[in-house]
């Protein structure tokens, strides 16, 4: 086989990556409004749920479509994840004042908390773009599911954080992997994460449909 040839391996993998580097530029630059995160997170993973399902997929076309869909209820999530998340960090910054045991109770305490909502969250997204559902089911469905997998969300963590975790492990890495990330390293990191999810998914959708 012709190592040009559209069939070649090669080809389908210079492909992705393109695909990659588009979704990722339409990823960061409708994040930039900051309140538009929770839209954003969710177009992302339904056009890569779209390309893990080898469906036919128009990136910027179906990206743009999800985020108008999405925009209302994922808006509405992320606002309210991101205020939980100040109270948490406000209420950690407070008991790391504390010196005695009270303080390291409610520093593990809000540690937990925190843990929660990292679940709940990376599973909110996802399922926007997936399921039809109220804000509170949506929600409700993530905490569920967050724990009945939880292997499987331990793994999602792990590729969520892992940029984070190199820029803290050798702060010098910082200036290589920020424009990494901007370039693709959203984009592929959402990969990573869909198919997980993907695998998931599937078992709450009827045979005939997947």
């Amino acid at each position: 086989m012709n190592t040009f040839s559209t069939e070649s391996n090669l080809y389908k993998i210079m492909t992705l990556v393109g695909e990659l580097i588009v979704l990722n530029l339409l990823f960061v630059l409708c994040c930039l409004p900051v309140f538009t995160i929770g839209a954003s997170v969710t177009s992302l993973y339904s056009v890569l749920l779209k390309l893990v399902n080898k469906k036919e997929s128009y990136i910027r076309r179906d990206f743009l479509k999800a985020f108008k869909e999405n925009f209302k209820q994922s808006t509405l999530g992320w606002l309210i994840f991101l205020l939980i998340g100040i109270v948490f960090y406000m209420d950690l910054r407070i008991s790391n004042h504390l010196d005695s045991s009270l303080g390291f109770i409610l520093r593990t305490v809000f540690w937990i908390f925190i843990a929660m909502l990292g679940f709940l969250v990376s599973f909110f997204f996802p399922l926007q773009a997936k399921f039809k559902n109220t804000l509170k089911n949506t929600a409700k469905n993530a905490f569920w599911m967050s724990f009945g997998y939880l292997p499987l969300t331990i793994s999602i963590l792990v590729i969520e954080i892992f940029p984070i975790f190199l820029m803290y492990w050798k702060p010098e890495w910082e200036w290589k992997v920020i424009p990494f990330m901007l370039c693709i390293g959203f984009a592929l990191q959402g990969l990573g994460c869909t198919c997980v999810f993907n695998q998931i998914f599937k078992k709450y959708i009827p045979e005939e449909e997947n």
